[in-house]
């Protein structure tokens, strides 16, 4: 079946690794075992706990909702309120997983096809549509994403939690391209697939990445115009907000993406080399504007690279960088992995040194433009 996680940081001598999942294991109160083939679930129970008396929800279905159009007959104007999207399954692939970055994966790094994790809410060729105030929760893989010919559609005050993948996508592609995409080929073919003027706003998202833990709150690639705005990002292994995907500075389809007024904390809680906010690529008229960042963690199993408050990395080129706060974060508040200062635009950003509270919550609360952090804060 192959593996879960990166090649480059699989079990080997010396790193930790962990099995799960197998009858073998039951040995104290609360572990369990389920038989798909046979559908029995073993399950051991407490001194005093009657199991007829508790819930146990074994997902079957990958996919909980999807709406799909296609080229000039998009799905349109509809608007998805108050809802609970929950317990979706996600198996391991035939070809195994090797996790690249972001919920991809493949069986090697850069030399064959790459795929995504699946989507719990499937977007394609969608218009217009909305989901305001749902909560995605208990999901196998990723939560919501929107993929081809997706436009002006918006997701807010939801909230993202206790999700295997990514919590949402804005650029995500399916499994089913023909032929598969290589490493570095994950532009669109049409212009009129390409994902425009979406937004997410207001959301909380949290507990991502339960599954793969190289998975990300919000993940946006290969999209024009995006906008990711006043949400709450914390508690992940790996990063908050992940813009681009292409590790060069080749001009493709991602320009004119916004990150601004997120509130990003408690990120990097398991892995290394990402930060509060990741980049990657040529991304023309991005600006990354009043997003407050701390708290940018380091785990003791951690190995390699720093993790930042904003890491641009390779390709990186083409931002403006402005009123952004970071603080407490375990590397530098900003690094440049194959990217330049010269590259982009900086304006009035308040950053600490490493390691190093140079302000406190309340002076981050004052330090947005007209008192904008206070917005960000996820109100159910």
């Amino acid at each position: 079946m192959g593996w879960i996680g990166h090649e480059w940081t699989t079990a080997r001598v010396g790193r930790k690794a962990y099995l799960e999942h197998a009858r073998e294991f039951i040995d104290v109160p609360g572990e369990w075992y389920l038989d798909r083939t046979h559908g029995i679930l073993y399950y051991q129970a407490g001194e005093d706990e009657d199991p007829n008396l508790e819930e146990f929800i074994a997902p079957h279905t990958a996919e909980l909702l999807v709406l799909q159009g296609s080229k000039g007959a998009s799905v349109r104007n509809l608007n998805f309120v108050n809802l609970t999207f929950a317990h979706s399954s996600w198996q391991l692939p035939d070809i195994g997983y090797c996790g690249i970055q972001a919920a991809h994966y493949g069986t090697k790094y850069s030399v064959e096809p790459t795929f995504a994790m699946p989507l719990a809410v499937r977007l394609q060729f969608a218009e217009n549509c909305s989901f305001i105030k749902c909560r995605f929760v208990h999901l196998g893989s990723s939560g919501l994403g929107m993929g081809a010919g997706c436009c002006d559609n918006r997701v807010l005050g939801c909230e993202f939690g206790d999700i295997g993948g990514n919590g949402i996508m804005i650029g995500w592609r399916p499994e089913a391209d023909d032929p598969p995409r290589l490493w570095f080929e994950n532009d669109w073919k049409d212009a009129e697939e390409i994902p425009r003027r979406n937004l997410v706003s207001n959301c909380y998202v949290h507990d991502c990445g339960t599954v793969d833990l190289g998975a990300v709150g919000i993940f946006e690639a290969f999209s024009q115009k995006s906008r990711i705005s006043h949400n709450l990002l914390n508690d992940l292994p790996y990063t908050g907000v992940s813009i681009g995907f292409r590790w060069d500075d080749t001009a493709t389809s991602q320009r004119e993406c916004t990150v601004e007024y997120n509130h990003i904390h408690n990120a990097m809680k398991s892995l290394a080399d990402g930060g509060g906010i990741y980049t990657l690529g040529f991304q023309p008229g991005t600006a990354l504007k009043g997003n407050l960042i701390h708290d940018i963690r380091r785990s003791a199993d951690a190995g390699g690279a720093p993790n930042n408050g904003i890491f641009l990395d390779q390709g990186s080129k083409g931002f403006v960088i402005e009123d952004n706060v970071i603080f407490d974060t375990s590397g530098e508040a900003v690094r440049l992995g194959q990217s330049q200062m010269d590259w982009h635009v900086w304006k009035n950003n308040k950053f600490s040194q490493s390691g190093k509270s140079q302000f406190s919550m309340n002076d981050a609360l004052q330090a947005g433009p007209e008192g904008e952090y206070r917005s960000l804060f996820f109100e159910k």
